[in-house]
This record gives structure tokens, C-alpha cells and sequence, in this order.
């Protein structure tokens, strides 16, 4: 009887040892600092995204009025509104909430995006995003409002 390789055929292909490769080249102290340049123009502290604990109580509510209000705030200051399904929900199979409920983006990086590429990926108006907004509230979503780098990076619209 022959003996059988259980060893993963993805480790032995050429990505995997390029990513191999790259892992360890970036543990050296100059390429690991030509990185957080790159990736963290003002430092990884200042730009890195804080999580939430899931299944912990955010509050009643009443304490999230003031959040929805700060969010109809730049809803409504925007020019361009994007709404797209929310990519994360998708990947995972998410069926806690809706998948319709996903990402929104604003401003002039919005209006830059390749909406084909993205599932559910459109541009709307103010009302609809109001309402959208208000829906995700109501299913316990959190918004998170911030420029982040590499979402920025991953959809290509980069200041």
C-alpha cells in the first residue's frame, strides 16, 4: 500500500511561496518599516479601526439618537452617496442581519468607485440613505464613520 501526502497541495504552488516569502522578508526591521510608511502615512496608532465586542449590550436606544443624528449630519452634507451590500455579511454568510444593509460611502471617493465590481454597489439619494441608515439602526447595526485607509485602498479611491 502507498503511503499518502496529507500535506495541503496550496503550500507547495508558486503563490504560496511567494506569500511565504514576502511573510518573511516582512519581519525585517527596514521592510516592516518601509511598510507602515506606506500603509500608515501618520501612524499605524492614529488609522487602525477599534472592534466591538459582539453579543454585548450597546445601550438603549435613546443613546443612539445622538449616532444617528451625526450620521443624517454627513448624509446630508454629501454629494455623492454609494450604497453597496455589505461585502463582509456576503463572504461569511452572515444571517444575522440583511446583506442589503452594507456599506455607505460619501464624498468625492464615492462618486470615483467602479460600481460594477461591487455586489449591489448604486448611487441614491439622501432619502434613500436616510432610510437605509435608519433600517440598519433598527436591526442593532452600529455605523462606523472614519476614513479608512485600506477600505479606501480596496476599492481604489485613494485621495
Amino acid at each position: 500500500m502507498k503511503k499518502k501526502k496529507f500535506k495541503p497541495i496550496e503550500r507547495n504552488t508558486r503563490k504560496a511561496k511567494v506569500i511565504k516569502f514576502f511573510a518573511r522578508i516582512g519581519k525585517l526591521p527596514l521592510i516592516s518599516w518601509i511598510y507602515e510608511k506606506i500603509a500608515f502615512p501618520e501612524g499605524p496608532k492614529t488609522q487602525t479601526g477599534t472592534p466591538i465586542p459582539v453579543n454585548i449590550a450597546l445601550g438603549t436606544y435613546e443613546d443612539q439618537i445622538l449616532h444617528y443624528k451625526v450620521t443624517e449630519y454627513f448624509i446630508k452634507k454629501a454629494g455623492t452617496i454609494v450604497l453597496m451590500d455589505c461585502p463582509c455579511r456576503i463572504s461569511s454568510k452572515c444571517e444575522n442581519h440583511e446583506v442589503t444593509l452594507g456599506c455607505t460611502w460619501l464624498g468625492k471617493g464615492a462618486a470615483k468607485m467602479n460600481l460594477l465590481k461591487f455586489p449591489g454597489a448604486r448611487i441614491v439619494t439622501k432619502e434613500e440613505a436616510l432610510e437605509r441608515e435608519r433600517l440598519a439602526y433598527e436591526n442593532g447595526l452600529v455605523p462606523h464613520l472614519g476614513k479608512l485607509r485600506e477600505d479606501a485602498r480596496r476599492y481604489r479611491v485613494l485621495d
